[in-house]
């Protein structure tokens, strides 16, 4: 009996960490979205690595991340994705010699389909990890 309790308790602890894990990256409140925008998520870009180019590894993120590109000039390019309760958008700015991320995203809470800014931060991260790795990798050809 203690055996089955305690696989038990073990399995409650294991999805309630799985189940928390999913939503710690999000930021929902007017507040949060200023406060995310006024210090984004950046990336350097590495010495010999163009604009053009670097521009090029952030839609290849947002391509692998499935989100879809609606539009890219010389300085920037937005994605969007629709997914769970977001209604994302991601502007990726060059700026400085940097990738700056910023979120226009829109949290949509799904018991009352109440519409709020959010940030999904944990997506954003990923787009700021894979630019990262393929940068360092390109920098270093």
């Amino acid at each position: 009996m203690f055996r089955r309790n305690a696989l038990f308790s073990i399995s409650l602890v294991v999805a309630l960490a799985i189940l928390q894990s999913g939503c710690a990256g999000t930021h929902v409140g007017a507040k949060s979205s200023e406060d995310y925008n006024k210090s984004p998520l950046t990336v350097a870009i590495p010495t010999g690595v163009s604009d053009e180019g670097a521009l090029d590894v952030a839609e290849s993120a947002f391509n692998r991340r499935q989100w879809k590109v609606v539009s890219r000039s010389d300085a920037e390019i937005t994605g969007a994705l629709k997914h769970r309760a977001f209604d994302a958008t991601a502007i990726i700015k060059i700026e400085d010699r940097n990738l700056v991320i910023y979120s226009d995203s829109i949290f949509i809470d799904p018991q009352t389909e109440e519409q709020s800014p959010g940030v999904p931060y944990g997506w954003l991260e990923n787009l700021r990890d894979d630019m990262r790795d393929t940068l360092a990798y390109r920098a270093s050809q």
